[in-house]
């Protein structure tokens, strides 16, 4: 299913972000996060920057506090006071310069420490449970997650961590200022500051709210603008072919063009913005001279001290209104900031959701064995990730999706008729047990309904379909485009909630599935082969081959890799205990080791037709390949190369997905046919019918679109 990036507007829409007591509430839900992860070095960065902060000022005070000693000095012509004064200043300024780069290099680090946790924290909730699929195919309410992880989380801590210092010093320097002017000048002068700002807050504040929606919609486009140039790029050579680069062209264009758009109305509207904030700035200077004036004009100092007097408590007064103006100035980041925490948090919440919705399934059913058909349960996220494990009383059986009908039917009066595939005669009803004497079945579907998942008023793919998959019966899935044979194969993966139950048999062993397009990571060619699992340490550079012969090659492992490829397999439960003891055998000698691992790639690859791809990475199995694999592979190199992490994989079960679509007959047949040499069970996906799935598929399940399912042996 395609991404649709940020077309909706989702979450915004539903409560436009403003900074407000949910932005504050929003801010200390990730700050939290950034404590709880590091609680030690959290404290004691934000500890250590509080004190360089507090410490920058008060040298700033008394720094600020020399002019008015100098207007002392001078009129006495005092050569030796004014060069102690001059030395003393000299002190401050150095003292004052190194604080505050230490703050600084310290706001640094809580940048960089802060995005580490919560990038770590989104990406752990991202990837677990494949909430990365859920995410980006089933919801569609949160645009561009990958977005919000890179790119919004890093404008978020980088942004917040140079403002947050300001809201929390300001109120200590707010109170040592007003204490300050309080007595120098009198009440009236904090009392006229706090008036004036209160005003200017009052209005940055119903400004910033035209602003802030607009900078979520703007990273929501930028997203889209970022996403149709990724997809270009991918898919570039397809686009070349059918010449629609000038369609691509003025598409890529309309969207930027609506990005333009709203970029040009936050610049007008932070234009107002930017007028009050600079406005009240000025005024704040103004302000401080106007207090200064009552108590001078009213003649409250002699005009002895009068130079000195104006300029400690000019000092003083601008000082304590500047502190209000930079609250004040902080309307502007404060605004983009509060779009990014939004973005954020509706990611955090749908992850949270569905992380929370899979803990209370397992507790539940934990508490609770449920019988085939009992009880409903609503909510799609508990229906997507339900997962039940049961003893029955030949074997352990999981639940990998399970979600009951929510008709009031009784269950004992379920007539709906289904073919049961067990390997034998065909049998109906909806009550199930294993046969007696029969091999346990590696999957059972027991009245299994699905449609997609994004739209619930579609009729169902397929209804009440119930059957077995047996050990080494194969089985071929058919149908026209369109009739849910690939969303089957989502649903037995767990990735599309169901009506009914899927059972996995825990004697089924490993599965696995193949896309029709295969995913290729980023790496080496053995990373490529032992996806997804992650490449074999070896040392590649002892073993540099070419397309047919290998260097000193140790006479050991090459009888220990020929062993691998050519032990039989056990036909009832897979691979060889034998060859299970072989591929883990602790082999002290890592020379011997690293034999291994690149003999066994590279009979994976021999087997597949894609031994040439050793000379094409240097001969050089471990070595970071440089370029993109989907550029230098085609579409039937892909998926040879899928079949070969099969071959490496070694699966009991495997399901395929058009996976030989982008290969004619003969080298399809052969790449199953290495499969069923290793016993793994096939189930495939097929558009076009082969001369050879009798060879590996005994039944044929066929979809007709309209819910309806037949069941019938080759």
């Amino acid at each position: 299913m395609e991404k649709l990036g940020g077309t909706a507007m989702s979450h915004s829409a539903a409560r436009l972000p403003h900074v407000d007591g949910r932005f504050f509430r929003q801010v200390y839900r990730l700050v939290k996060i950034a404590y709880h992860a590091q609680p030690r070095r959290a404290t004691l960065l934000t500890v250590a920057l509080l004190l360089f902060v507090v410490g920058q000022k008060f040298l700033e005070y008394y720094t600020g506090l020399i002019p008015s000693q100098f207007y002392k000095v001078l009129p006495r012509r005092d050569r030796h006071a004014f060069l102690h004064l001059l030395g003393k200043s000299m002190g401050f300024i150095i003292g004052i310069a190194l604080v505050k780069s230490i703050a600084m290099f310290l706001t640094k680090l809580v940048y960089v420490t802060w995005r580490q946790v919560l990038v770590i924290h989104l990406q752990r909730l991202y990837i677990k449970n494949e909430s990365y699929f859920y995410v980006n195919c089933v919801d569609q309410t949160v645009d561009n997650p990958d977005q919000r992880i890179t790119q919004d989380v890093d404008r978020f801590c980088n942004n917040f961590s140079q403002q947050i210092l300001k809201l929390i010093v300001s109120p200590f320097t707010i109170i040592f200022y007003s204490y300050k002017t309080w007595s120098q000048v009198g009440w009236f002068a904090p009392v006229f500051v706090y008036i004036f700002f209160l005003m200017g807050l009052t209005i940055n504040r119903l400004l910033i709210s035209y602003v802030t929606p607009l900078v979520v919609r703007q990273e929501e486009l930028e997203g889209d603008f970022r996403y149709h140039h990724v997809q270009l790029r991918k898919r570039a050579e397809a686009v070349a072919f059918c010449g629609a680069g000038s369609l691509e062209g003025r598409k890529l264009l309309g969207t930027y063009q609506t990005l333009y758009w709203t970029q040009l109305k936050i610049t007008i509207r932070e234009l107002v913005l930017l007028v009050s904030v600079n406005g009240f700035d000025y005024l704040g200077s103004m302000l401080s001279y106007f207090i200064i004036a009552i108590p001078i004009l009213a003649g409250a100092y002699a005009d002895a001290d009068l130079a000195s007097i104006i300029s400690k408590a000019s000092f003083e007064t601008i000082y304590l209104v500047s502190q209000f103006t930079q609250l004040l100035d902080l309307s502007v980041p404060f605004g983009e900031i509060a779009g990014y925490c939004h973005r954020i948090t509706g990611l955090l919440n749908s992850l949270e959701s569905l992380d929370d919705s899979k803990s209370k399934s397992q507790s539940q059913r934990r508490r609770k064995p449920s019988s085939s058909r009992s009880g409903s349960d609503g909510n799609p996220l508990s229906r997507l990730l339900s997962c039940l494990s049961c003893d029955c009383k030949r074997g352990a059986y999981s639940v990998t999706s399970r979600v009951t009908s929510t008709s009031d039917e009784d269950d004992d009066d379920d007539t709906s008729s289904s073919a049961v595939y067990t390997g034998s005669e065909p049998a109906t009803g909806a009550g199930w047990k294993p046969q007696h004497g029969a091999p346990f079945p590696m999957y059972h579907l027991d009245a299994v309904s699905y449609s997609p998942p994004s739209n619930k008023t579609l009729a169902p793919l397929v209804k009440d379909l119930s059957l077995d998959i047996m050990p080494n019966s194969g089985m071929l899935i058919t149908g026209r485009t369109g009739s849910g044979k690939s969303s089957l194969l989502r649903a037995l993966k767990g990735l599309w909630p169901v009506h009914g139950e899927v059972w996995q048999s825990t004697e089924a062993g490993k599965v696995m599935f193949l896309p029709q397009q295969p995913f290729l990571t980023q790496g080496s060619l053995a990373q490529q082969v032992a996806y997804p699992d992650a490449a074999p340490a070896f040392d590649s550079r002892r073993h540099v081959r070419d397309n047919s012969n290998s260097v000193n090659v140790d006479q050991n492992a090459q009888q220990m890799c020929s062993s691998l490829d050519a032990l039989s397999v056990d036909s009832e439960h897979g691979t060889s205990p034998l060859l299970q003891s072989v591929s883990n055998v602790d082999v002290e000698d890592s020379e011997c080791q690293d034999e291994i691992q690149s003999e066994r790639i590279e009979s994976c690859l021999q087997r597949v037709g894609l031994e040439y791809l050793i000379s094409r990475a240097g001969g050089d199995l471990a070595a970071q390949m440089n370029w993109e694999w989907y550029d230098a592979l085609s579409p039937g190199e892909m998926q040879r190369l899928a079949f070969a992490r099969l071959l490496y994989q070694r699966p009991r079960m495997a399901f395929l997905d058009e996976s030989t679509s982008a290969l004619d007959d003969d080298a399809a047949h052969n790449l199953m046919k290495e499969c069923r040499t290793l016993g793994m069970t096939l189930v495939a996906v097929m558009h076009h019918r082969s001369p050879h799935e009798k060879e590996f598929f005994s039944h044929e399940l066929r979809l007709r679109g309209d819910g309806s399912w037949s069941l019938c042996a080759l």
